[in-house]
């Protein structure tokens, strides 16, 4: 995985580029097919940062775009941001349930045919008490 951290307008330091590097590694623990992350932090009008922050995969691009007042600050959004993203496509692809319940799943299967099926009543034979003994028509 690559990380490449630059200023397109002005100068970054050595020590926020190696930081924000280290914030952006975390990324790679929720997609193992990222390829390379590439992050911007710009000056955006006097007093505003621009952090843009891209992830690369094997698949889809995600992006992210916050604007703030501290570089650092923005740079933590982006990497929250993302990995909320990278964390939803993870379980989409898997195609679990957003609340799969493990319990269900590990029941053994006559437990799980047990809660399934509900208890039929019991039910007279014909020439019990009480049920058509009579002819129809009498009466």
């Amino acid at each position: 995985m690559e990380i490449t951290v630059h200023s397109q307008h002005g100068h970054l330091p050595d020590s926020m580029k190696a930081l924000a590097a280290s914030k952006m590694e975390v990324l790679g623990k929720y997609l193992s097919t990222i390829q390379k992350i590439d992050l911007e932090v710009d000056r955006d009008g006097r007093d505003m940062f621009l952090v843009r922050a891209a992830v690369a995969t094997s698949g889809p691009v995600f992006r992210s775009r916050v604007s703030t007042v501290d570089p650092m600050e923005g740079i933590d959004i982006a990497v929250e941001r993302l990995s909320r993203r990278l964390k939803e496509f993870k379980r989409r692809r898997s195609g679990r349930p957003p609340h799969a319940h493990t319990k269900d799943i590990m029941a053994a299967p006559e437990e799980l045919r047990a809660r399934s099926a509900p208890a039929l009543p019991e039910v007279p034979e014909v020439g019990e008490a009480g049920m058509l003994d009579s002819e129809p028509g009498e009466g």
